[in-house]
């Protein structure tokens, strides 16, 4: 009898890629976290090119746009994202932060700001730099899968969006927004991306969600959804405040799933194999509830709303809203106060769910919950 080997599928390079703060890292964290081993990264293209030390030592911002010629500017990118490309995956799925068009249009924009040059003429001269380089970056573009994330479908609208999640602007970086979003926009209008994913307003699991949708076919590892149409009711409150009672009360006549946030940050950190997550920052934190919330929910794929006790923090709160978006709701129980200063627990039959409208900020304990 022969014994024909299992043929071992290729790993899947996808490359999401994107103008600034339209979400890139924390999309690719996302994903990362939850496909755990079946997913590896590429590195900062820092890592790939020796050179890069020297650069950020000087002052990186002024090697890009004042004292570093454009051809070395061109070259040391290109190198880097060249070598990043020959690296061997180490899982199923290897995801890159910015894909090989983003090389072309992050020249084409830095040529046009140095050189005060049109978009058109930028993109002419973005190809002349990058031309000796032109057979490696195709193999390359070749092997990934692209995905583009985009403010908007206007250029105009997209830099402002992107300029007003900085704290501080210069002239200079403005002028190179303007311009990368009118190269980005171009590289999606020649079909340089296999994927254009519209951002918006979007929380950021909402946008996870669609990212996954549209990558899973590409290799079963891959999620299908991110917390498709579930509604999480997040309680909060000083101790004996009646967070326990509204818990139950949703979960008793709401067909509420009750879950401990202590428990969802243990599971999620145990399995990234952090030793102390309540040291971590609480965006962290907070993407380490949103990770064990998903695999809950696909676990019990038959759960459409959870509530979550006790929230820690506001940072953690404002987090998880901005991740969430309106599938969050906050709730803040209070008591009232017998004289001798004991907290009474509402009875049950005078809870209420709360509703999406009366969702206010976090604010809390300050000790963990389990």
């Amino acid at each position: 009898m022969t014994i024909v080997p299992a043929r071992l599928e290729q790993p899947v390079s996808i490359a999401l890629s994107g103008p600034d703060n339209t979400g890139k890292t924390k999309q690719i964290a996302l994903l990362a976290r939850r496909m755990g081993p079946a997913a590896c990264g590429g590195g900062p293209l820092e890592a790939h090119d020796p050179r890069w030390e020297r650069i950020k030592s000087a002052g990186m911002g002024s090697w890009w746009f004042e004292t570093g010629p454009v051809e070395e500017v061109a070259d040391v990118l290109a190198c880097s994202y060249l070598e990043r490309s020959r690296g061997v995956a180490s899982a199923p799925v290897r995801l890159l932060d910015r894909g090989i068009p983003m090389l072309e249009a992050s020249v084409a924009a830095t040529v046009a700001v140095r050189e005060e040059l049109t978009s058109p003429a930028a993109a002419d001269r973005a190809r002349t730099l990058l031309a000796p380089y032109a057979e490696g970056l195709a193999a390359a573009e070749a092997a990934e899968h692209s995905v583009v994330l985009m403010h908007c479908q206007d250029p105009a609208e997209g830099t402002r969006r992107a300029l007003s999640h900085e704290v501080s602007i210069t002239q200079t970086y403005a002028a190179y927004q303007r311009h990368l979003h009118d190269q980005v926009a171009r590289l999606v209008a020649d079909g340089r991306f296999a994927q254009t994913i519209t951002v918006g307003g979007r929380p950021s699991i909402a946008v996870q969600d669609d990212m996954r949708r549209r990558l899973h076919p590409l290799a079963p590892g891959i999620p299908a959804r991110a917390l498709p149409g579930v509604r999480v009711v997040a309680l909060g409150g000083l101790s004996e405040s009646g967070k326990s009672t509204a818990g139950e009360y949703l979960r008793t006549r709401h067909g509420y799933a009750r879950l401990k946030i202590g428990y969802l940050i243990e599971d999620s950190a145990r399995r990234c194999r952090i030793a102390d997550p309540y040291a971590l920052g609480e965006v962290v934190q907070a993407e380490l509830i949103v990770d064990a919330l998903d695999r809950y929910c696909a676990a019990h794929h038959f759960l459409d709303r959870v509530s979550i006790e006790s929230l820690h923090s506001t940072g953690s709160t404002r987090e998880l809203a901005r991740m969430l978006g309106e599938q969050l709701t906050v709730a803040l129980p209070q008591n009232t106060i017998h004289r001798a200063g004991r907290a009474q627990r509402p009875g049950c039959g005078r809870c209420r769910p709360p509703r999406q409208d009366q969702a206010q900020p976090g604010r809390g304990e300050d000790r963990r919950s389990r």
